[in-house]
């Protein structure tokens, strides 16, 4: 596998290795600066930004579905070119902003995905119709609120229970967020049983620490977990007893080398933590 040669393609490598690494990669393909191809045909035409203009891109099959395909440089669109023996003389290799792109790309009539870096040795992605609209409108990187309330019970989860799934990204993604001091692990099953539990991640932040991006960021690492597992984060504030006698009660799945776990203001207040958290996950749910 080629090596990245700029910081999209470093988040793009980190990403394929696991979910911990898409929130900062979907952020810089939003932001960066994309390669495409465009050619002279009346079909696969798509929308600018205004609608003033059309683009006829090029779309190449991928596992037999049609999909357009996208680089992260110039380079690495001719590089693709050349391996696939496509006539370059017949290609345009343009750029756009990522959000203008996928805005054009999710316009497009009759609607098809997108495939990052085919053919040119970096590895590649394919993202479906549904994902490239999230992209487009910046969803991709928000939580998925639920549609109604369910009444349910909330409890912190125990070592033995853990879904290792889900706290493996979730892990990789924390041990590099110097904003986290420590997190905890609480679920939500509801009384049908049924019904998937959701899980969610009680954070821990230093002062200072962007707490609604780590989040936001958490939510889109869960999204990447297969079988999907809903989940959501919320921030803890130690100066509520309860909180501090949960946290000083329960390890944290995650901890920060410096933690230092705080004091525990009895076990009454594990009751009250729980009945906290119901009541925040009902306010999640209006």
């Amino acid at each position: 596998m080629k090596e990245p040669t700029n910081d999209l393609e470093r988040a793009f490598a980190a990403a394929a290795r696991g979910p911990e690494g898409r929130p900062e990669f979907f952020r810089q393909l939003r932001d960066s600066r994309l390669s495409f191809l465009t050619q002279g045909h009346p079909a696969g035409r798509a929308p600018v930004k205004g609608g003033k203009d059309d683009l006829a891109f090029t779309v190449w099959a991928k596992k037999k579905e049609a999909c357009i395909p996208i680089f992260t440089s110039e380079e690495r669109a001719e590089q693709a070119l050349k391996a696939t023996g496509k006539p370059a003389n017949r290609q345009n290799v343009l750029r756009m902003k990522g959000e203008e792109l996928f805005r054009a790309i999710a316009a497009r009539k009759p609607p098809c995905g997108m495939v990052i870096n085919p053919a040119c040795g970096t590895g590649e992605m394919l993202l479906d119709h549904a994902a490239v609209k999230l992209l487009a409108d910046g969803s991709i990187l928000k939580p998925l609120r639920p549609e109604k309330r369910e009444e349910g019970v909330v409890r912190i989860v125990e070592p033995a229970d853990y879904p290792t799934r889900l706290l493996e990204p979730l892990f990789q993604y924390l041990r590099r967020c110097a904003s986290v001091r420590a997190a905890w692990l609480f679920r939500h099953q509801t009384a049908l049983p049924s019904a998937e539990p959701t899980y969610i991640v009680g954070l821990l932040m230093a002062d200072g620490g962007h707490a609604r991006r780590v989040e936001q960021d958490l939510i889109v690492v869960s999204k990447g977990v297969r079988p999907i597992v809903n989940c959501s984060a919320t921030v803890l504030n130690l100066n509520d007893p309860a909180v501090a006698a949960a946290t000083a009660k329960f390890a944290p799945f995650y901890a920060a080398p410096d933690y230092s776990p705080p004091k525990s203001h009895g076990a009454r207040s594990i009751s009250t933590l729980i009945e906290r958290f119901r009541r925040f996950w009902q306010h999640l749910r209006r």
